[in-house]
């Protein structure tokens, strides 16, 4: 049994406290918690290592695997056809360990831009996990219910500081949510809110207090009295003034072309 807090929007800028219990089951007390870990842009995912040695001294061994090794660029955020390499190469990843490890219990923790990255590589496949945590996520809140269909639980750490998920969705509307400043508000998604910026929710207290025992089907608690520091009516009129402004500079090129020829 999985308990703690989320965060629910009731209304544009307004987020209040509810409970959730969810029952994902433990593994086998005697196995090692199998954890692939995928990194977002601008990191060789030095975090998963860090990870990794933390996880071998645990109270459960927890086997921490990098995923899909190389770094993401600030391009990806644009030039989309990227993420859809590392899509397919963190799927035969997954599908390498789930032939390795049959009937063991596999769960995925994803950062950044490596959470569309992953939610890519499982489009359309019968992956099952335990239990998927974001961090930092930049994807697409319809995206929701498909993503938790593959898992028993999901879980959606948010922080109250971090931009980026926020420029993302300035960037390219159509291909990344602010889900990791605003959550995905969504019954199926668990969204806890910690005071982090988009590097610390990967630092070693926030991996060892709250992922891992997220992992071996502990309950967790989420820190009481966080408050949003990214203004949410902010976010989202400067996201309107950006899109105004590509198209108004497409617009723009275009009349430029049109009265050259």
């Amino acid at each position: 049994m999985i308990g703690g807090d989320s965060l629910a929007r009731v209304s544009e800028g307004t987020f209040v406290q509810s409970t959730f219990s969810v029952d994902v089951g433990q593994p086998e007390s005697g196995e090692s918690l199998l954890v692939l870990g995928v990194p977002g842009f601008r990191t060789n995912g030095d975090w998963i290592n860090a990870a990794r040695l933390a996880g071998e001294t645990w109270q459960r061994t927890i086997e921490f695997k990098p995923a899909h090794g190389d770094p993401l660029g600030e391009t990806a955020l644009i030039a989309r056809w990227q993420i859809a390499k590392h899509a397919k190469k963190l799927r035969l990843q997954i599908e390498d360990q789930m032939e390795r490890n049959p009937g063991r219990p596999v769960s995925v923790v994803c950062h950044s831009l490596g959470c569309d990255v992953f939610r890519r590589a499982i489009k359309g496949s019968d992956f099952q996990f335990h239990v998927i945590v974001f961090l930092g996520s930049v994807c697409q809140r319809r995206h929701a219910r498909e993503l938790s269909k593959s898992c028993q639980l999901m879980v959606n750490d948010r922080a109250d500081r971090d931009w980026w998920p926020v420029i993302a969705n300035w960037l390219c509307p159509p291909a990344f949510s602010s889900t990791g400043t605003f959550g995905f508000n969504n019954a199926s998604v668990t969204d806890r809110i910690f005071e982090n910026d988009h590097g610390s929710c990967t630092n070693d207290s926030h991996i060892k207090d709250f992922v891992f025992p997220v992992l071996a089907g502990l309950a967790v608690e989420e820190p009481r009295g966080v408050e949003m520091r990214v203004p949410f009516n902010v976010a989202r009129y400067l996201g309107y003034f950006f899109s105004f402004l590509k198209i108004a500079i497409i617009v723009s090129m275009l009349y430029l072309v049109y009265i050259a020829i």
